[in-house]
């Protein structure tokens, strides 16, 4: 599988960009991580394209497997995730057979999600693409920059 050939949109969309959008816009760091957004979101969705799912679906298997019981409410909170998208995750993740879901013995209202040997599969073939496509997304990015990036993305995500 080659992975590494992804389409290149983005020199046609940066002209676009700064031909349309006034430096009002194009200057603020809101704007900025809205189009890296959308450029992460075509980077994954390119690599792994072959899994069928979103990047909010192989993060929460990410996630569930990072932690052996943990609660629809947890996982939606861990993946920045509203509830109701994260439910609808939950039961397309479920229904594809990567997750069994099971009700606390003490609040029925709550729901466990383990990650099932299909799950575990799953992670495990594609943990290397998943890689390629976050390194894809760093490329030409010193280690510093990297550091510094995060640094900056972590302080903004904790704005309320």
């Amino acid at each position: 599988m080659t992975t590494n050939l992804l389409p290149r949109t983005d020199t046609t969309n940066e002209h676009t960009i700064d031909a349309l959008c006034p430096s009002e816009l194009t200057d603020l760091v809101s704007f900025q991580i809205r189009l890296a957004h959308l450029a992460v979101s075509r980077v994954f969705n390119h690599y792994m394209r072959d899994t069928g799912l979103s990047h909010v679906q192989y993060s929460a298997l990410r996630i569930i497997a990072a932690n052996t019981e943990i609660t629809q409410k947890d996982l939606a909170i861990a993946a920045g995730t509203p509830q109701t998208v994260m439910v609808n995750s939950l039961l397309k993740l479920e229904r594809l057979q990567f997750i069994t879901r099971t009700r606390s013995e003490k609040d029925r209202r709550q729901y466990f999600i383990h990650l099932s040997k299909k799950g575990e599969q799953l992670l495990k073939d594609f943990g290397t693409v998943s890689q390629q496509a976050h390194d894809s997304l760093i490329e030409g990015l010193s280690d510093d920059d990297v550091t510094t990036l995060m640094k900056c993305l972590r302080h903004i995500a904790k704005k309320n």
